[in-house]
């Protein structure tokens, strides 16, 4: 095989080589993506944070630690977290305060709303009536940077988003708008409505 031959296939065997790498890559980068973002991927009907309650369903308050670190996605470090949070706030008053614990995350936030509830209420304790929750379709600007934690930033953003696809449908279609983070809809998401 002449030189120029052998210099050929090296180089063919390098680009091949290279589109394969590169195909690997690309497959894994979107399926970790996808992994890692399932909950934006995989949202039901039903708002986790307004789901009627159900006869197994435990007040937060009561709880003791074994109970929470069974929970599916809270291990032992959060449920430690979550009852040191407890003690230290007096006892929640609202589920929405789960938000504030570090290492509650939104979808472990999404479980506790599933599996406890607040005080002799079944279901997430809002302190406020709905009559006093923010109107996400009809709330001006100026409305909705009044709920602590929407900047004028993401306020343009909602009505944006509203104005190009419609009224929202339910409250967690905000976790869509760009400038919406996760942890900022499940701090928020008791102060709203659709």
């Amino acid at each position: 095989m002449s030189e120029k031959k052998r210099a050929a296939l090296c180089v063919t065997a390098t680009i091949l080589g290279l589109l394969v790498v590169f195909t690997l890559f690309v497959v894994y980068y979107t399926d970790k993506v996808e992994r890692d973002n399932a909950w934006l991927y995989d949202f039901s009907d039903v708002d986790p944070f307004s789901q009627p309650a159900t006869e197994d369903m435990l007040n937060i308050n009561e709880v003791d630690f074994d109970t929470l670190s069974r929970t599916d996605s809270v291990g032992r470090k959060a449920a430690r977290d979550i009852i040191s949070y407890r003690e230290q706030i007096g006892g929640y008053s609202s589920m929405s305060q789960l938000n504030d614990i570090p290492s509650v995350d939104y979808i472990m936030y999404c479980e506790l709303c599933e599996h406890f509830y607040i005080g002799d209420y079944k279901g997430v304790q809002t302190n406020q009536s709905d009559d006093e929750k923010i109107n996400i379709n009809t709330a001006s600007k100026r409305e909705l940077m009044s709920v602590d934690g929407i900047t004028e930033e993401i306020a343009s953003d909602i009505i944006r988003y509203r104005e190009m696809y419609g009224d929202f449908v339910a409250l967690n279609e905000l976790t869509q708008v760009s400038s919406m983070t996760s942890r900022l809809y499940g701090r928020i998401a008791d102060k709203l409505t659709v």
